[in-house]
This record gives C-alpha cells, structure tokens and sequence, in this order.
C-alpha cells in the first residue's frame, strides 16, 4: 500500500520536477585519476541539485562506502580513469554495471569527458554524466529516454543546453528512479552494463 502511494504521488508531481518524498542514495567517488578539484567539486553540487529537484538526496561519502537506514538504494560507487573504454564502447564517457550485489559500480572515463568541453566547464559535463549514470544505477534497469539528462546520445543543442541550466529528467526517468528504491534490495542477474 505504502509502495502504491508513493508510486502514485511521483506520478502526480513529476511534470513538476518534484517528488513525494526525499530518499538517500550513499556515493563514493575513487578519483584515481586526480581529477582537477575544482571541477569535481561544480561536478557533485551540479549532480546533487538535479537529483535534488526530483526528490534524491545525495549523500558523498569519504572511505567506504555504507549503507544506512535512510537509504533507499543499495550504495553505488563511482570510478574515476584515465583512458578509453574498451572497444565494446567507442563512444562512451562513462557506463555503470548496475546489478552488481553490494551496490552499482560506475567507470567514468575523465579523460574522454574533459576531451568534450572547454576546460572550464568540465565540472558541468562531469556532473551531467554522473547524473546519467547514477540513474541507471537508482532505476536498476538499462534503458535511454528520447530526450534529457537519460538520452543516449547527447548532440550539440544538449551540450549548449546544460551550460544554461540541468538537462531535465523524464517524466517516466522519475518514475523508475522512485520506483527502484521501493525494490526489495537483492542482488539481480549479471547482464550488461549501461551506458
């Protein structure tokens, strides 16, 4: 009964951008690749605002990774690295592997992602993709939408776009992300990773 409110009431403020109710999702970032302070630190307040508006709230955390009481997903982890993906992703910044059973793992590849933009706006292009990723990792599913921050592919007028202000979620992105912390916390199935 609880999941069915909560459900119905994402559902009647996400055009809004606002959700029912605030959860927690724990985040450690392994910068192992010393990713330039400054822009990690525009990158997280850009990712904790956008997850803000829609009802997330996330924690960063220092050392490992834990689980409280307050937290709606299993903890995720996010991988900062020099270099490339593997040929199996020629075009990617980053991809999560969700199903993992202590939590998503997220490879970011800052390289690829700083190659993309101007330096000084490294940390807005970083945040959006740790947006996109963590996504994946809260919804527990591999799946794009057509338009916003969950776009496959982002073109030109994205990039422009997020200088001005965050990508939006879509509707049914909001959906899922709140559906998936109602999920009973279980490890799932290897499958492939999401982009």
């Amino acid at each position: 009964m609880g999941f069915t409110w909560v459900l119905l009431g994402v559902m009647g403020l996400a055009g809004t951008g606002m959700a029912a109710e605030t959860c927690t999702v724990g985040v450690r970032i392994h910068n192992l690749v010393l990713a330039p302070p400054g822009a990690l630190f525009h990158a997280k307040s850009v990712a904790g605002e956008m997850f803000g508006r829609i009802g997330v709230q996330v924690q960063w955390q220092g050392g490992g990774v834990r689980e409280s009481s307050k937290d709606c997903w299993r903890p995720i982890e996010i991988y900062l690295e020099a270099g490339t993906p593997g040929a199996d992703r020629p075009d990617s910044m980053a991809y999560t592997m969700p199903y993992r059973e202590g939590g998503a793992r997220i490879d970011i590849f800052v390289d690829r992602v700083a190659a993309m933009v101007p330096p000084g706006r490294m940390g807005t292009l970083l945040g959006h993709v740790m947006v996109h990723e963590i996504t994946h990792g809260l919804q527990g599913v591999s799946r794009h939408s057509a338009r916003g921050v969950m776009k496959a592919h982002w073109d030109t007028p994205d990039f422009r776009a997020m200088e001005v202000h965050p990508l939006p979620f879509d509707d049914q992105d909001v959906l899922l992300i709140h559906a998936g912390a109602k999920r009973p916390k279980v490890s799932a199935p290897l499958t492939p990773p999401s982009e």
